[in-house]
């Protein structure tokens, strides 16, 4: 996941994720143009270490809440924050790298 958002983030990429977000998102290219724009370009809703924050939730709130996607009122977000399986992710990930 950590390598997958560092290659979204990767501007070279931006095509080629357009394109797989159409195709499985069986949106039109417009659609996906526009999504990657907000949730990657505007919004940044992944952090780029993957290490949540109330801000970051609260970005995805909003975007849910424009899109009619989540419940009202929502959750706690705080209940949502555990940074323990990244911290052993990041860990296992760093003890494969030369």
């Amino acid at each position: 996941m950590l390598e997958s958002v560092r290659w979204l983030y990767d501007p070279t990429n931006r095509d080629e994720a357009v394109a797989i977000l159409a195709d499985l998102g069986r949106v039109s290219p417009e659609e996906a143009d526009a999504t990657y724009e907000l949730v990657v370009e505007r919004v940044r809703a992944y952090p780029s270490d993957l290490r949540a924050t109330r801000e970051h939730l609260d970005a995805l709130l909003d975007i849910m809440q424009e899109t009619g996607n989540v419940p009202d009122p929502h959750p706690e977000l705080e209940r949502f924050l555990d940074s323990s399986y990244l911290e052993e992710a990041q860990r296992r990930l760093a003890s494969t790298r030369p």
